[in-house]
C-alpha cells in the first residue's frame, strides 16, 4: 500500500518513523512543527533471509529525508518480547531473559528499553545486520520493541479506575495489553492461522486474566477493515469495544485523508512514547 506525498519538501522539522514486522516495512514522515503526517507508506519485504537485509536497506535509502535532523524512530515487531520489573532488571542477564522466550537466533542482538509510563524494562532481540542498517543510515536512531511502545501507548490512552485491554490486530497475529486503573498487568503476542486459532488465544486470555466481560473496555487498533471477521468474534465476548481514534493533536496531509481514524496507531504511538 502506498499513500502520501512523494515530493516532500525539505524541512528541518521532519521526523522519520519506521515500523518493521515480518511481512512489511512502514515508513512515515512527520512534520514536528505542524504536527502533521506528510506521508505514510507500507511496503512488503522479502521473506528470504539472504535478501531481506538488502531489501530493507534499499527501502530506507529511498525514503530517508535528505536533511533529517531528528532521531529516526524505529519499532521492531519481529521477535517476542518480555518485561522485567525495574528492581529486578540486570543488564548482565539480558541473554537469560531472551532465552525464556526461545526467540533469540544466532544472528540476533539484544535490545532493551526502560518503559516511559510504567516501572519496568522491555527486552527483545533484533537481527544484527538489520540493526546496523538503521544505526549506520541515520545520525541518531531510537530502536524499540513494538511491545514496549504498545504497552506505554495503552497506558497513555487509558483511563483511571477502569479495566481496559488494548489489542493491536493484524492478519496473522495480535498483541494484547491488559490494564487495571492505568497499571500494567499483562502483555502477550499470539500468531494464528485461522479464526479458530484466534478465538482460542483470545478467549484463553479472557479466562486466565479473569476479565469481566461486561465492565472491561477493549480498545482496538488495526489497519484492517472494521468488517473483518475477527472483530465480530471479539464482540461476542466483550460488550464494550472501541476502535481507538487518532489522537487529536495529529493532522494528516490532505493526501492521507482516506485513512480511517483508527488506522496507523503503530506510527502515532512512536511519537507519543518517544
Amino acid at each position: 500500500m502506498g499513500t502520501g506525498n512523494s515530493q516532500i519538501k525539505k524541512d528541518g522539522h521532519l521526523k522519520l518513523i519506521l515500523y518493521l514486522d515480518n511481512l512489511s516495512l512502514t515508513h512515515s514522515t512527520f512534520n514536528t512543527s505542524k504536527k502533521c503526517f506528510e506521508s505514510i507508506e507500507t511496503e512488503p519485504i522479502k521473506t528470504d533471509p539472504e535478501k531481506l537485509v538488502k531489501h530493507i536497506s534499499q527501502i530506507i535509502q529511498k525514503v530517508k529525508p535528505p536533511n533529517l535532523v531528528s532521531p529516526a524512530l524505529v519499532a521492531i515487531n519481529i521477535a517476542q518480547s518480555t518485561f522485567i520489573p525495574a528492581p529486578l532488571f540486570d543488564q548482565k542477564n539480558i541473554s537469560n531473559y531472551i532465552e525464556i522466550n526461545k526467540s533469540s537466533q544466532p544472528m540476533d542482538t539484544h535490545i532493551y528499553i526502560k518503559q516511559k509510563f510504567t516501572d519496568c524494562y522491555a527486552i527483545s532481540s533484533i537481527n544484527k545486520q538489520i540493526e546496523q542498517i538503521f544505526t549506520k543510515t541515520f545520525t541518531k536512531t531510537i530502536i524499540k520493541p513494538f511491545a514496549s511502545i504498545l504497552t506505554d501507548y495503552a497506558i497513555y490512552r487509558s483511563e483511571k479506575n477502569k479495566d481496559e485491554m488494548l489489542i493491536h490486530l493484524e492478519n496473522s497475529q495480535f498483541s494484547i495489553v491488559y490494564l487495571k486503573n492505568k497499571q500494567f498487568i499483562f502483555y502477550n503476542q499470539f500468531k494464528f492461522d485461522n479464526e479458530n486459532d484466534f478465538l482460542y488465544y483470545f478467549t484463553n486470555c479472557l479466562h486466565i486474566l479473569n476479565v469481566n466481560q461486561h465492565n472491561t473496555k477493549l480498545n482496538i487498533i488495526s489497519n484492517l477493515d472494521k468488517t473483518h471477521p475477527y472483530f465480530n468474534i471479539m464482540k461476542d465476548y466483550i460488550h464494550h469495544i472501541i476502535f481507538l481514534q487518532k489522537p487529536d493533536m495529529f493532522l494528516y496531509n490532505h493526501q492521507l485523508l482516506d485513512f480511517q481514524d483508527y488506522n496507523n496507531h503503530h506510527i502515532f504511538s512512536q511519537i507519543i512514547c518517544e
